[in-house]
């Protein structure tokens, strides 16, 4: 098995007072060759076949951190991957897989379709140079990777996994410990000088990139929610359910009129998951202020919640220039990540159980038949025991960080009876050797949905300290009356139909009916391109329409449904 980062990093001596290292890709390169060097000062890693390789030199041993200025290839969505090794060795398992992610903007505008809902803009990539620190790619870690570094020479190199990258530069900086909010604060002078002021801005209009795009504006029906979606389809909230995944990151952009210290609040929504919080990197101008914000912790709720960035004791002010600024919020495991890692290194366990008493019984135990497991086993019984132990513990963890008591936590407890069972009477082994199957399975889904956190974004408040930043919570008579309102407009309004965006100056000379057997998403797409570029350019008007998909999961729509809703039979 792999060697963690964790297990690596613990055993590192404490922060040293090393020099920062900076130098030229291209200036640094072990082998230069005219296939590897671009035209702009770069080097192209592209090849599985010839990686390039790095000389560098470290004037004091410790722990530093890598920066790397890059630029990404190709036409593709996903993140340039790379395993780093360092004097040819790869150091531990999530320098393996470290993720350059690209960058991703609106291209557009916001428009309207014929029936008044709001059409999201399509995405682009925003090409050009960006920096960043080494990070794991599953954002189990909220600080970047730390490396340690003897006094002398090495190399570093970057194995291809996916996609084009070029790396410009690098900075071998010495790893610090981030200073705490209290520790930031303690020279703060005369917070309340900005007087009065609370800034709100929209997050769907504050969106200026972000590192998927798959995240995106989207539409919510809450009576609180700015602007709001009552009848029609207003873009008013960004993420959800699509800004889950570890370390994707969204970036708002905001303007304060007058120097001074200002707090920072956020309309949120956190209703996935069954109780578990999601965590947040948030960085102000692209520096994490102090160590709370490097995993902040979101609640959950059924409702929408309205939170100042705070400690245990007070909330958090943070000196902001005049001018503008950038906000930017990453996904992170937080406090999950042991539990996380807990849960896998218990499926790794369990699977070897498995496989040893699968290799006693032939796979297909005779439960009337005393194998003697602990004495053919001699792991067998503390493996159990460790597992037992761990699952309970495991629970007690999630109880303790957890708005309520979760299924998740009942379903460790459980699996921690059942082997403790196991464990006081060996023989029965055989008969619930299909419990510690289901264990790993279940265990195998608790660990993947666990490193989703959802986050769902109105608007964010920047406010001076003297100001109170009130919360809007809609009451039961709005919501009641959204409700019924939707109900009732549901008799009306035609859901199935797809709206189209096109003006009136468009000569339209034959109409066509699709249908779409998918969701409504692709169908919108569709009709938004059809609307733009075929009609004008053919005069064929295309009719969209959505249909469930089949129910023999074949990709397509049921015939049958087909022929009655075109009439065709």
């Amino acid at each position: 098995r792999e060697v963690n980062y964790s297990d690596v990093s613990a055993a590192y001596p404490a922060y040293g007072t090393g020099k920062e290292v900076s130098f030229s890709a291209a200036a640094a390169l072990q082998e230069p060759t005219e296939d590897l060097l671009t035209e702009d000062g770069g080097v192209l890693s592209g090849s599985r076949e010839k990686e390039s390789v790095w000389e560098f030199s470290i004037a004091e041993s410790g722990r530093y951190v890598i920066y790397a200025e890059y630029a990404l290839l190709g036409s593709s969505v996903s993140d340039a991957v790379r395993s780093l090794a360092i004097d040819g060795d790869i150091p531990f398992g999530e320098a393996q897989r470290i993720s350059f992610p690209r960058c991703y903007e609106d291209n557009g505008e916001i428009n309207y379709n014929t029936l008044g809902d709001e059409i999201r803009p399509g995405t682009e990539e925003k090409r050009g140079r960006r920096v960043t620190a080494l990070y794991d790619s599953g954002g189990f870690y909220a600080l970047p990777l730390e490396f340690y570094l003897e006094a002398g020479n090495h190399t570093m190199s970057f194995l291809h996994v996916s996609a084009d990258i070029v790396f410009y530069s690098f900075r071998i900086v010495p790893a610090t410990e981030p200073e705490t909010y209290s520790e930031l604060s303690k020279d703060y002078k005369d917070t309340g000088s900005t007087g009065d002021i609370a800034l709100t801005f929209q997050a769907e209009s504050s969106m200026y990139e972000r590192s998927d795009s798959s995240i995106r504006m989207e539409s919510n029906s809450d009576p609180k929610a700015v602007p709001r979606s009552l009848g029609t389809k207003k873009l008013n909230v960004v993420g959800g359910y699509r800004w889950r995944e570890g370390n994707q990151s969204i970036s708002f952009d905001f303007d304060v009129e007058k120097s001074g210290y200002y707090k920072v609040s956020f309309r949120f929504l956190q209703n996935w998951n069954d109780g578990l919080p999601s965590y947040r990197q948030i960085a102000i101008d692209g520096n994490v202020p102090c160590s709370e914000l490097l995993a902040y912790r979101f609640a959950y709720n059924d409702d929408w919640q309205t939170e100042t960035l705070h400690t245990e004791s007070e909330e958090m002010l943070f000196y902001l220039e005049e001018g503008s600024h950038t906000l930017t919020m990453t996904v992170k495991m937080g406090e999950l990540s042991g539990i996380i890692k807990g849960v896998y290194d218990n499926i790794l366990l369990i699977s070897d159980m498995i496989q040893s008493i699968n290799k006693l019984t032939g796979g297909d135990a005779d439960r009337n038949y005393d194998y003697e497991f602990f004495k053919n086993i001699p792991t067998l019984e503390g493996d159990m025991i460790s597992v037992q132990h761990s699952l309970t513990e495991l629970a007690d963890r999630l109880d303790r960080i957890t708005a309520k008591n979760t299924s998740m936590s009942s379903n460790f407890r459980s699996m921690s009876s059942q082997l403790e069972k196991m464990i006081k009477n060996p023989f029965s082994i055989a008969a619930r050797a299909d419990q510690l199957t289901s264990a790993q399975t279940n265990l195998g889904t608790y660990y993947s949905n666990m490193q989703l956190l959802p986050l769902m974004l109105d608007e964010f408040v920047v406010a001076s300290a003297d100001s109170k930043v009130k919360a809007r919570k809609a009451n039961i008579f709005e919501k009641l009356y959204t409700s019924c309102y939707n109900f009732i407009l549901s008799f009306v309004k035609d859901y199935n139909g797809v709206a189209g965006t096109l003006n009136d100056e468009n000569d339209v000379t034959e109409i066509i009916d699709v249908w779409v057997a998918r969701g409504t998403e692709w169908a919108e797409t569709i009709k938004y391109l059809a609307d733009e570029k075929f009609t004008p350019k053919t005069g064929i008007l295309v009719n969209i329409h959505v249909v469930p998909s089949s129910q023999l999961n074949a990709g397509s729509a049921n015939a049958l449904l087909l022929s009655m809703i075109s009439k065709d039979a």
